[in-house]
Order: structure tokens, then C-alpha cells, then sequence
């Protein structure tokens, strides 16, 4: 039923449901290697005899809690990194495509780098052109089907992350790259393999998604938006935008840059003060470190963005007028490794 509910979705030849994205790569990975050779899946992570080099460009490198190194590597591979942070020629990928090439990952993601990269028509045609079959990491993108038409063989969707399922990992594609697949459930993919509530919240998430109006949900969430924008632009010491999402996914986020100055406090002590109250209101550690917060409308109801607003307008009115903020201290992965070296002793609350 999985595979069937995902094929229809997606437009692929079948599919199967991991633990999560991640883990999702690492089995596409590890398919590609094999194929359906129960020795060779056996064997793995030892890829002994095997193509094992995993090409993708460098602008795609990319951690999700972990490295691309690690993810791809899991099952034996060996990560090829072709082009620079910021470029690359189809004439450097098509270099790197030797015989010992067992795919190419094409990962979708900042918008502000990819144009001096290898699009994914471009890369999916190259590769093919050498028996080299494609994997997507499309895990954070809105769309389902057009990753096929633009030649991948192989694509990895989160279930949570944009469709509101369980947590779980989507791979949809060729039927003998996804039989691959199944049968590494039986060797390195055994520890990544999703339980029943995550199959059927994945299936769930499917249905729900294919009977959405994709144009009745983007103006809600422009409305939305536009409301949280319009309450916070009164809000002292902040410079508020509506901003493209930076993923190309069809709808905009709030962007709430905070003057320490003028507000009284930075964005690491409002994005701390939202997390201490009740309900608590978790923002990302990544933007608050660069001085701004987003509001994403798509996962809350007006309700719940009015009272982000709100919360966010009480705290800036109780913070000292033009007041100096003290520095951030260390976030994201610092403060996570920190907290966690440091465990079981609670972590202390920040305070504005």
C-alpha cells in the first residue's frame, strides 16, 4: 500500500518509507551500490568490488544534524565532490563520472547558490548519459512529481517536514532502484527502516496532501503572513520584511530583524524569552545567531501566529528602551554539544 500510495503521488514506478530523509539517502545510496545482490548487500559496509563513488557537487554539501560525508558514506560509499562552494561545470561532473561511479546525489536547497550550479535537467541528463543513475534530496520542497521529469531516479522526501506526517523519510522512484531499497532493509538499512505508525502516517500525509488546493493554501498562508507583518512593523527596533522562502517553495516567511539598540534586546534574547513563556515559542538557533527571527505561516493557525505577535510585541515593550543586549552565547550545534556533554545537569534558562 506504501509503494502504491507513494507511486501515485509522485509519478514514480514505486517507493518505500525509511526512518527519516536521512536515512533515506543513505539506503538510496546503498541500493545504487548493490542493486539486488543479496551477497553485495550482505557484505556492506564493506564495498569491496564494487562502484562505490557517490558524486555531488560541492555547492550541495549539506548537514541535517549530520555531514553529507556521513550520511552518504554510512553504507561503504565514498563521497566524489566535484566544483566549488559556489560553481560548477557540467564539463567537471562529467570528469568525475568514472567507472567506479555507483550514482550522483543532486540536493535541492539555497536558491542564493544554485545558479552558478549545475541544474538538475543538466546534471540528471549528464549522468545518464553515462549509466549513471540520480538521486534527489528533496526533502524540504513542496513539490512531488516534477523531480522525475527533470530526470531523477531516485527522490527523498521528508514526510513531516512539508506534508505534516510522522516523522519518516519518503523514497519514490525506479521500481528496480526501489526493490534495491527494500531488500538493504535486510542489511545496512536495517537500523533506518521506519516502524508501522511511520508507514501509515506517511501514506496519510500522501492522501491528505494530493486533495489540498495548492492555490487556496498559498493565499492563506500570503494572508497570514501579511497580517503577522502588518502587527510586528509597529513594534519598536524591528525591521520587518515578507521574504521568498530561500528553498523556492511557493510561499513567504516573516523576517523579523531585531535592533539591539532601538529594541532594547537582540534576537537571541527575544527568540530566548519566546521559548521561556507559556506556551513556549521555539525559534531556529541558525537565524537567531545571525540577528533575525522567521515566522513561517503554514504550519500555525491565525490564531497561534496572532499570539507569536503578540508575545513577541510584550516582550520588546518590556525590554529597556535603548538599552545595550549582551552578546549571544554559544548556539545551535556549540550550545547543543555543550548541553549535552554537560547532561544529565539541566541546561539554564536564558534570561533577558
Amino acid at each position: 500500500m506504501a509503494s502504491e500510495t507513494i507511486a501515485e503521488a509522485t509519478g514514480a514506478e514505486a517507493g518505500c518509507v525509511t526512518g527519516c530523509a536521512a536515512a533515506g539517502i543513505s539506503v538510496a545510496v546503498a541500493a545504487c551500490m548493490t542493486g539486488c545482490d543479496l551477497a553485495a548487500i550482505g557484505r556492506l559496509p564493506d564495498a569491496t568490488g564494487l562502484r562505490r563513488d557517490i558524486v555531488m557537487q560541492r555547492g550541495h554539501d549539506f548537514s541535517s544534524g549530520a555531514t553529507a560525508g556521513q550520511i552518504v558514506t554510512l553504507p561503504g560509499a565514498r563521497l566524489v565532490m566535484v566544483g566549488d562552494a559556489d560553481a560548477c561545470s557540467a564539463e567537471a561532473l562529467r570528469q568525475a563520472l568514472t567507472p567506479d561511479v555507483a550514482a550522483a546525489l543532486y540536493v535541492v536547497g539555497d536558491l542564493d547558490v544554485s545558479p552558478r550550479l549545475v541544474d538538475l535537467p543538466t546534471f540528471a541528463a549528464t549522468c545518464h548519459a553515462d549509466g549513471v543513475p540520480v538521486i534527489v534530496d528533496a526533502a524540504a520542497q513542496h513539490g512531488l512529481r516534477s523531480w522525475f521529469e527533470d530526470g531523477a531516479d531516485l527522490m527523498i522526501k521528508s514526510a513531516q517536514k512539508i506534508h505534516a506526517g510522522l516523522t519518516a523519510g519518503i523514497i519514490a522512484g525506479r521500481l528496480d532502484l526501489v526493490r534495491a531499497c527494500l531488500l538493504n532493509e535486510r542489511g545496512v538499512g536495517r537500523p533506518m527502516k521506519a516502524g508501522k505508525e511511520g508507514v501509515v502516517g506517511a501514506i496519510a500525509a500522501l492522501r491528505r496532501w494530493r486533495t489540498l488546493d495548492p492555490a487556496q493554501q498559498a493565499r492563506e498562508w500570503a494572508r497570514r503572513a501579511g497580517a503577522a507583518a502588518e502587527c510586528l512593523r509597529a513594534v519598536r527596533g524591528l525591521d520587518v520584511a515578507v521574504v521568498p522562502d530561500p528553498l523556492g517553495n511557493p510561499f513567504e516567511r516573516v523576517r523579523v530583524t531585531v535592533d539591539p539598540i532601538r529594541a532594547g534586546l537582540n534576537a537571541w534574547q527575544l527568540g530566548a524569552a519566546l521559548e521561556a513563556g507559556e506556551p513556549g515559542i521555539v525559534v531556529w538557533a541558525y537565524d537567531v545567531a545571525r540577528g533575525f527571527i522567521l515566522l513561517d505561516p503554514r504550519p500555525c493557525t491565525d490564531e497561534e501566529m496572532a499570539l507569536a505577535c503578540r508575545r513577541i510585541a510584550e516582550i520588546v515593550a518590556a525590554s529597556p528602551a535603548s538599552a545595550p543586549a549582551v552578546p549571544p552565547p554559544a548556539v545551535g550545534d556549540a550550545a547543543y554539544f555543550a548541553n549535552l556533554l554537560a547532561w544529565p545537569e539541566r541546561p539554564r534558562r536564558a534570561t533577558v
